[in-house]
């Protein structure tokens, strides 16, 4: 925690939908979050949708400041999705993982930009429309790069000093940023921060494939991945160059 009145809270995409697997639909909260290159569900949340298994993923997971992983192996699932505000269903992949991160501070309606956007009959994704409903509690789903263009319009708008924004999508309104100073005296950092590598059993195709993901919250990069230029640049330097005599000799 950040104590003190020059601090102000940092929003992030944070929304509230219906979320379903074979089961009956369940009210949760999620993120958005482009930084990750994959899309996450809580495993507990999975089980109580009853969401379809899609395959399997063997994960090495780098803890932030760590540098040994930690082995695991996590189902893929399929994430049944509705808006709050219509009955769209939108379907997701998505990795299942034991915890995501804790719950993130509501989204503070009294801020005078949020109130705008209210006042425009803009529909916020984090507003608690159920609250009487049996929830899950904290955050439910992260939504990574590989799904997040089903969800995010692109449409943005921001507030006079440029320091927050909204971004429409099919949930609603999100808002990221940094809020007024004056707004709250206590503000909480939330960070999740991870380098997966995930060798993927697709139980459909019946054949192993290799991909790699990174999620990248604070600027940390992953494992490049070589291209076919350069894989054809290495083939071409192998077949050139030969040693004759201890020295290299590269032909033409």
């Amino acid at each position: 925690s950040i104590r003190g009145k020059e601090k102000p809270q940092v929003l992030v995409q944070t929304f509230r939908s219906w979320v379903a697997g074979n089961g009956a639909y369940i009210y949760a909260r999620g993120i958005l979050d482009g930084g990750s290159q994959r899309t996450f569900v809580r495993d507990d949340v999975s089980r109580r949708c009853k969401m379809r298994v899609l395959g399997e993923a063997n994960l090495n997971i780098n803890i932030f400041g760590s540098t040994q992983p930690r082995k695991q192996q996590r189902q893929i699932v399929e994430v049944k999705l509705k808006s709050q505000y219509h009955q769209t269903e939108y379907v997701l992949e998505a990795v299942e993982v034991p915890h995501i991160c804790n719950d993130i501070e509501k989204l503070p309606v009294d801020l005078g930009f949020i109130q705008s956007l209210q006042e425009q009959g803009k529909s916020l994704a984090d507003a608690c429309l159920f609250a009487g409903t049996n929830a899950a509690e904290g955050i439910s789903l992260l939504i990574g790069a590989d799904q997040l263009w089903k969800i995010v319009k692109g449409e943005v708008t921001r507030n006079t000093d440029q320091s927050i924004m909204a971004v429409n999508t099919r949930l609603g309104w999100t808002v990221q940023g940094p809020t007024e100073a004056s707004c709250s005296l206590t503000n909480q950092s939330n960070v999740v921060a991870c380098a997966l590598r995930i060798d993927a059993l697709q139980k459909k195709e019946e054949r192993s494939l290799q991909a790699f993901w990174d999620l990248e919250h604070i600027g940390i990069s992953g494992t490049m991945v070589k291209s076919a230029y350069e894989d054809q640049v290495l083939e071409r330097f192998q077949k050139s160059v030969r040693v004759s005599e201890g020295r290299y000799e590269v032909s033409g």
